[in-house]
């Protein structure tokens, strides 16, 4: 695009997303694939995923414990999931998680 001169300035040329004048493709078309990023749950004790965090939509538990709190109510005990494997779950929260490392993955809204 003539005029904005974003050489350099990190994705590839294009503006972060949330700047003015942003012209990066993900904030017109969407992120491809099912899942947009990735947040690390690892010996916290606690991990809120609300506000900026929000949009949790499976985690990946790769070993421990802890528990985790449900968008609609509810838990699960991290342990009873398959290790290494994607549960999709709509998540809020996970807390008791000291010895717990967990992916909580970010849903793309757009599937």
């Amino acid at each position: 695009m003539a005029g904005i001169g974003n050489h350099g300035k990190g994705y590839e040329g294009y503006i972060r997303s949330g700047v003015t004048g942003s012209n990066h493709p993900f904030d017109a078309s969407g992120h491809p694939g099912k899942w947009m990023g990735a947040l690390s749950v690892n010996g916290t004790g606690q991990s809120d995923f609300t506000g900026s965090r929000a949009g949790v939509g499976a985690i990946s538990v790769t070993s421990g414990g802890g528990t985790i709190h449900l968008t609609g109510g509810g838990t699960v005990e991290a342990a009873s999931l398959a290790q290494g494997g994607i549960c999709e779950l709509s998540v809020k929260q996970v807390t008791g998680a000291s010895s717990l490392l967990a992916y909580a993955l970010r849903t793309s809204i757009q599937q």
